[in-house]
């Protein structure tokens, strides 16, 4: 399974890591990071794109969202 991943964060990363680490002990599935770029703006290009072409991968996106109220 590839992973997109939008955090860069050096804890939150090795923190991320040992649980992928235990979700493919427990699944037997492996999971592979793609690294997106650090701008909003450039992720939200590329998420449109990949999304957009049909692209085959990745599997999974982490998007964090912001809302506001209206």
């Amino acid at each position: 399974m590839t992973l997109l991943d939008e955090w860069s964060n050096k804890t939150f990363s090795e923190a991320r890591q040992q649980e992928l680490q235990q979700f493919t002990r427990e699944t037997e599935i492996r999971v592979s990071l793609l690294p997106s770029p650090e701008s909003a703006r450039q992720r939200l290009t590329l998420w449109k794109e990949l999304l957009g072409t049909g692209a085959s991968g990745p599997d999974v996106y982490a998007i964090d969202v912001i809302g506001r109220g209206f």
